[in-house]
């Protein structure tokens, strides 16, 4: 599992090592993909407000970025 929290309009994930990490907007498309490195934690900033859909290894959890 991984854990997701939200500081603005930063996605940060955590417990994630060596995993691919996408993030697709309320329609579906992918926005941001990034490799999580060894530490296991990435940050993924993004411009605009809205619900995403972050999918970490056929795990997802949805995030509301204000």
């Amino acid at each position: 599992a991984f854990r997701v929290h939200v500081l603005g309009r930063m996605i940060m994930l955590s417990a994630a090592r060596g995993k691919r990490v996408q993030v697709f907007d309320a329609l579906g498309h992918l926005v941001a993909s990034k490799h999580v490195d060894a530490s296991g934690n990435a940050n993924i900033a993004l411009e605009k407000a809205g619900t995403y859909i972050v999918r970490v290894d056929g795990l997802v959890q949805s995030v509301v970025l204000k």
